[in-house]
């Protein structure tokens, strides 16, 4: 029988500056502005966890972020407004799979920063960035089906509704929701 190696290479994700923003490194610099947005419950709308309540559940959360891109299995990014020095939201990059050069993102952005073009700006910058720089060749996303505007923000950005993965999610009161998985393909990469 072969035998099977791991041959995961932890990826080294750079800062990555947008128009308005950036994506840096999640780091404890932070902590109170991730504290600010983490606490407002129309944040939590389409999640399965409840807002925070005291900033040691935001100090935890944002240490355990911390060690996934520490350890490579994952990378964290806060969005940070140029501007105003404000971080507003998160950006990840779950689930690598070198094998099948496939990844996972994952957002958050605070709801005082909704519907100005935020979110795709940093699609715009971060999508090439994993196709060219880090050789992906599929990037996917799960988002609960109800959140259309995050649903039309990614088909604005070039990805396609796979389907529906049924009962998904799980909320904290035991309810259940689909989610909807969509993905875009780079068809250069093989």
């Amino acid at each position: 029988m072969k035998k099977m190696y791991n041959t995961f290479l932890k990826l080294e994700f750079s800062e990555i500056k947008c128009k308005r923003v950036e994506l840096i490194p999640v780091s404890m610099d932070y902590l109170s502005d991730m504290h600010e947005y983490s606490i407002i419950p129309e944040f939590f709308k389409f999640l399965e966890y409840e807002e925070f309540t005291s900033i040691e559940e935001t100090r935890n959360y944002l240490e355990d972020l911390i060690k996934i891109s520490q350890n490579g299995n994952g990378h964290y990014w806060f969005i940070r407004l140029l501007k105003e020095n404000k971080i507003v939201g998160t950006f990840d990059i779950i689930n690598v799979d070198q094998k099948r050069n496939s990844c996972e993102i994952a957002y958050g952005i605070s709801p005082k920063f909704w519907n100005i073009g935020l979110f795709s700006e940093v699609l715009e910058h971060v999508i090439p960035e994993l196709f060219e720089r880090y050789h992906f060749r599929r990037i996917f996303v799960k988002t609960h089906v109800d959140n259309l505007s995050s649903i039309r923000g990614l088909e604005k950005n070039g990805f396609v509704k796979e389907g529906i993965m049924r009962d998904y999610y799980l909320t904290t009161d035991k309810k259940r929701y689909d989610a909807c998985l969509l993905s875009i393909i780079d068809d250069s990469t093989t």
